[in-house]
């Protein structure tokens, strides 16, 4: 197994044919096709089913692929570790947020701030769901995450808790229920949410599992920001935000929180790598800058993860 053979395979499973595949490795499609049937013998497994469609990834494909992509990941790491000293223009410096995050003022000045120290280094701030930052990580994509909901799963070295971000409901000005003050009140009403209704993690979820509440049965499951924000000021539906969302004029001009007496889980600020002794140096300092910028003093040692 050699790394050509992971790039042509990691490039046919993101395409799905090898005309697009070889386009994307610049080579000919019979280079990449020897290459793949190289890796399956070598292997003596079956990585694609191929049809007259394109190429798919068999179930021993799609766990093989994600190891493939964290290892090229990983080879251009080092490369841009010992490119540093030479020349920083090539180097990319790629980190995940998600939607509660990227409102937040304390992350774009820590972005300033590296820019302003390393102007040639290209870097990429790429907005994403919790579980989805958690997938671009296993597979390398991602140096750093910067999440708004602790993993389900993590290792100790994995995740440090950096602070709590308090919850709120909030609806349009002048809806019908703003003055609720009981969640019972809001059963019955529209919800637009952020995750998944089924993700336990989720705040929306552990709010009516923790106050023992069915859940309502009308819920719209919005990932897009700006949409979600948009059906909750031009209908009567409810939404879960972070107090942090009202320091933004769009919000706080068109929302108001409904100050409910049920107690909200919070959301919690998380700083996730998948292994923080290969970063490289502008990726360190980002890290600790982004650590150092945003962690509550008031956290003992105990609550990093």
């Amino acid at each position: 197994m050699k790394l050509h053979h992971l790039r042509a395979l990691v490039a046919l499973a993101e395409t799905g044919s090898f005309n697009a595949a070889s386009e994307t490795l610049n080579i000919t499609q019979g280079a990449l096709s020897k290459a793949i049937k190289e890796l399956e013998s070598s292997l003596g497994i079956a990585l694609f089913e191929r049809s007259n469609k394109g190429a798919r990834l068999t179930s021993q494909g799609q766990r093989l692929v994600m190891h493939a992509r964290f290892i090229n990941e990983s080879v251009r790491r080092a490369k841009d570790d010992l490119l540093e000293a030479e020349d920083s223009g090539n180097i990319t410096t790629t980190i995940g947020i998600t939607p509660v995050v990227s409102i937040m003022k304390e992350v774009g000045d820590c972005i300033i701030e590296f820019r302003r120290r390393n102007p040639k280094i290209r870097l990429r701030v790429l907005e994403m769901r919790p579980s989805q930052l958690m997938q671009e990580l296993r597979d390398g994509t991602l140096d750093f995450a910067l999440s708004s909901q602790m993993p389900a799963y993590s290792r100790p070295d994995e995740c440090v808790l950096l602070r709590h971000i308090p919850s709120l409901l909030a609806c349009r000005k002048g809806h019908p229920l703003r003055e609720a003050r009981s969640m019972r009140d809001l059963l019955d009403q529209e919800w637009v949410v952020h995750d998944p209704r089924d993700d336990v993690t989720a705040p929306f979820h552990r709010l009516f599992t923790q106050e023992r509440l069915r859940f309502p049965e009308r819920v719209t499951e919005c990932t897009a920001t700006v949409t979600a924000h948009l059906l909750t000021v031009n209908t009567d539906s409810v939404t879960m935000l972070t107090s942090a969302s009202f320091t933004h004029r769009a919000i706080a001009e068109t929302l108001v929180p409904i100050q409910v007496r049920e107690m909200l889980p919070a959301r919690e600020l998380v700083l996730v790598a998948r292994n923080r002794h290969v970063f490289t140096a502008p990726v360190l300092q980002l890290y600790e800058t982004v650590r150092k910028s945003l962690s509550d003093p008031t956290l003992l040692p105990s609550h990093h993860l």
